[in-house]
C-alpha cells in the first residue's frame, strides 16, 4: 500500500484541460508532473477525469494508491473544477462554511411540483468506462419507473458548454422528478426544487434517493443548503488550484 503525502499529477497532451489541470495541481501541492505517461511512477496520483487517463486511474486504484480526481465543477462550470480524494464525487459531508456557496449567488428554490419525469443521460463513453451500456441503463430506468408511475417520461441528452447549468434549469418546467445515473444534474435539480433520483453512488444520491419505487413520493432532504455548501467547498478555480488553496482545503477536509 502506498503512503505518500504529496501526489504526482498526470496529464495527456491535447486532451481538454488535462495538462492545464495537472500543471496547476502540481504547483499547488509541490508534487511531480508527468505527461503522456503509460505507467505510473511511485506515489499517489492526481489527474483530470478523461478517457485518455482512465487506465492510469485504474492502475492506481488496483495498486491501492490514493487518487485525487478532478472534473468539471458542481457549480459554476468554466470557472471552477471539483476535486475528490479516492472518489469521483463528494459524499456531501465536510466543511459547511457558507462563504464559497454564497459567492456563487445561486438561489436555493423551494420544492416544486410537476407532471413529467425527466431522465438525464450521460455520455455513452462514460457508461462504457464504468462497464455499463447507456441504452441498457436507460431501458432499465424506464422499465422500473413504469412499474410505479404513469407520468410522462422525458429523455434528456447531455449538453456541453458553459451555459449548461442555465439550460438545465430552464428545462425543469413542469418536471416532477429527475433521474440520473451519477450526473451532477441531480444536484442541480434538487437545488432548483425538483426531487432527484440517482442509480449510482454520487453527490446527487445524497440530494435524493436511488429507490425509483418512491417516484410518486420522492425524498426531499431538508439539508440541501448544508450539502450545497460542502460541494462549494470542494471545487476551486485554476488560480486556487495553482496557488495551493485547493490542496490546503483538501487536506483540512481529510483531517
Amino acid at each position: 500500500m502506498y503512503r505518500h503525502d504529496i501526489p504526482n499529477s498526470y496529464f495527456v497532451d491535447g486532451i481538454g484541460i488535462s495538462r492545464e489541470f495537472a500543471i496547476a495541481f502540481s504547483r499547488g501541492c509541490g508534487g511531480g508532473l508527468y505527461g503522456s505517461a503509460k505507467n505510473l511512477h511511485a506515489g499517489d496520483i492526481v489527474l483530470f477525469g478523461d478517457p485518455a487517463t482512465w487506465s492510469l486511474l485504474q492502475q492506481a486504484k488496483n495498486e491501492g494508491r490514493n487518487w485525487f480526481y478532478g472534473d468539471k465543477a458542481y457549480f459554476g462550470r468554466g470557472s471552477y473544477y471539483r476535486i475528490a480524494k479516492n472518489a469521483y464525487q463528494s459524499d456531501c459531508k465536510g466543511n459547511v462554511d457558507s462563504s464559497r456557496w454564497e459567492k456563487l449567488k445561486i438561489g436555493l428554490e423551494r420544492w416544486k411540483t410537476g407532471s413529467a419525469v425527466m431522465i438525464c443521460q450521460q455520455s455513452e463513453i462514460f457508461y462504457k468506462l464504468h462497464g455499463l451500456n447507456r441504452a441498457d441503463w436507460l431501458k432499465s430506468a424506464i422499465c422500473e419507473l413504469k412499474k410505479h408511475t404513469d407520468r410522462k417520461i422525458i429523455i434528456r441528452t447531455k449538453v456541453q458548454g458553459s451555459t449548461t447549468e442555465d439550460l438545465f434549469k430552464s428545462s425543469l418546467t413542469d418536471i416532477h422528478a429527475v433521474v440520473v445515473h451519477s450526473s451532477v444534474a441531480g444536484v442541480h435539480a434538487a437545488i432548483n426544487g425538483v426531487p432527484c433520483f440517482a442509480t449510482a453512488p454520487s453527490s446527487s444520491l445524497y440530494f435524493g434517493s436511488s429507490d425509483l419505487s418512491l417516484i410518486e413520493n420522492p425524498i426531499k432532504p431538508d439539508n440541501r443548503f448544508e450539502m450545497a455548501c460542502v460541494l462549494a467547498n470542494n471545487q476551486w478555480s485554476f488560480e486556487e488550484i495553482n496557488n495551493g488553496t485547493a490542496w490546503g482545503m483538501l487536506n483540512e477536509s481529510l483531517e
